[in-house]
C-alpha cells in the first residue's frame, strides 16, 4: 500500500500539555487509589489476629 494516506495529525503543544495533565492526574489517582488498598488490607490483617 504505497499510496496509503497519513490519518494522525501532530498533537498541538496545547493537546501534549493537556495530555501530560491529564497523566499525570491518573497517575496520582492510581497512587491513591494504591494507598487506600493497602490501608484496606492493613486493617483486615488486623481483624484476623
Amino acid at each position: 500500500m504505497v499510496n496509503k494516506p497519513i490519518t494522525f495529525k501532530k498533537a498541538t503543544a496545547a493537546e501534549k500539555r493537556a495530555a501530560d495533565k491529564f497523566n499525570a492526574e491518573q497517575k496520582e489517582a492510581l497512587k491513591n487509589l494504591g494507598d487506600e488498598n493497602e490501608d484496606f488490607d492493613e486493617f483486615n490483617d488486623s481483624s484476623k489476629h
